[in-house]
């Protein structure tokens, strides 16, 4: 259909559907006594994992802010009078910037890529290019993800040693969320639902028998017996 706007409303379809997967089965988890602290550490280590993530957003952003800038400093030094082959960055500023920002994160994820982006004609430049992304990976792969993994044992211990107390109070939580809730999840409470109308309308229908056949009864004795006190008159207000 060439719709692109459908394709992007996919793309979101795709990630609700994520996100309640794994909210529908975490709350189903989170009631077992054995794997709901797991389950409660692991929530609470993606706190730490945001903390992290914004320092290696401004790692990323700053190393590849300073290698566009070398590049860009090797265009202007040696690209009068040439066309721009073979160095790193032939193109404008933001398309070389978004290059090696891509080409940051990819290595930090551990993704290696054929084509290296760092490769051009002006040695100098490559060097010093190549220098700031050693540190880069200094700074992010040794400290900052050792820095994540201290983090998270920390969160992860701790939860452990307060993980009956942590799973008390999600059982309480869901107990009390659920409690007015129908037993039956959806969709097969539909079924019951059903049911439970149906039951509901017999009993009715029992109850308003049974006062008609009381009514006919008493209106059959007041017929016989018209000296006969009417049953409301006798019946006791204790």
């Amino acid at each position: 259909m060439n719709n692109r706007a459908l394709a992007i409303a996919g793309y979101f379809y795709s990630f609700n559907t994520l996100c309640l997967t794994l909210r529908a089965f975490g709350s189903v988890m989170e009631q077992s006594r054995q794997v709901g602290p797991i389950q409660i550490a692991l929530f609470s280590i993606l706190t730490d994992i945001r903390i992290v993530f914004w320092q290696f957003a401004a790692g990323i952003l700053a190393f590849s802010i300073a290698i566009t800038k070398v590049y860009m400093a090797e265009k202007s030094f040696i690209a009068n009078g040439s066309d721009g082959n073979g160095m790193a960055c032939g193109n404008s500023g933001p398309s070389c910037w978004w290059t090696m920002i891509t080409h940051l994160g990819w290595t930090l994820l551990g993704v290696s890529e054929e084509f290296d982006p760092m490769i051009s004609v002006d040695a100098p430049s490559e060097n010093l290019a190549r220098l700031l992304y050693a540190t880069f990976l200094i700074l992010g792969v040794i400290l900052l993800i050792n820095m994540l993994i201290a983090l998270l044992s920390n969160t992860y211990q701790r939860t452990e040693d307060n993980s009956f107390k942590e799973w008390s109070i999600k059982r309480a939580i869901s107990i009390q969320t659920y409690e007015s809730y129908d037993p039956i999840p959806v969709p097969l409470n539909i079924i019951y639902s059903i049911g439970k109308l149906i039951v509901g309308v017999k009993e009715k229908e029992k109850v308003v028998s049974h006062a008609i056949q009381m009514t006919s009864i008493v209106m059959a004795l007041d017929i016989a017996n018209p000296f006969r006190p009417s049953f409301h008159i006798l019946r006791s207000p204790f």
